[in-house]
């Protein structure tokens, strides 16, 4: 076991006594930091009856079908982001110790949804993976982020020509 004491997950060090900032960022100044800073994300791919959840985004970076994620704060372990950004994006509460490391990418995009759109994003994303339950997967409400959710399984994922390489990658890992 590792010194955060996760064990299924990434290896972390959060060094006793560090406290992460949460402080709102100016607008101008976190357009700047997308433009020179590769952000590091957290993405959690939900398993339901052996197959993905995935949902349609409705903004930038990739519109379209994707896990949920999003950013990783400071002070955060790996599955404690998780754990948060599943809250935020579905409405369900899932234990930290129920997530495991699944893969990393890292994806350079070239729309974001912060101003200026053109300029892209770059990211590095951690891939998390949580098998829900029946009533958990009866209960999720996706936030305003998302249009809508469906279930693929992982080779009709593979098989479908207009899905994100990186989705597949995830996809792939669970074949």
């Amino acid at each position: 076991m590792n010194q955060s004491g996760d064990a299924n997950i990434l290896g972390q060090y959060i060094e006793v006594g560090y406290e992460g900032h949460r402080d709102f960022i100016p607008e101008n100044i976190y357009a700047t930091m997308l433009d020179n800073v590769v952000i590091a994300c957290v993405d959690i791919l939900l398993i339901y009856e052996n197959k993905i959840f995935i949902a349609k985004r409705v903004q930038y970076p990739h519109a379209d079908w994707w896990l949920l994620g999003g950013r990783m704060r400071t002070g955060e372990k790996v599955n404690d982001s998780a754990r948060r950004i599943v809250l935020i994006e579905s409405n369900l509460a899932i234990d930290e110790d129920r997530f495991s490391f699944l893969t990393l990418y890292a994806a350079a995009w070239n729309l974001r949804a912060h101003e200026p759109e053109r300029n892209g994003t770059h990211t590095i994303s951690i891939v998390l993976s949580a098998t829900l339950t029946q009533d958990e997967y009866g209960k999720i409400v996706l936030n305003k982020e998302y249009s809508e959710g469906r279930l693929m399984s992982a080779s009709d994922i593979l098989n479908t020509e207009s899905l994100h390489p990186a989705l597949k990658q995830c996809a792939s890992i669970l074949l």
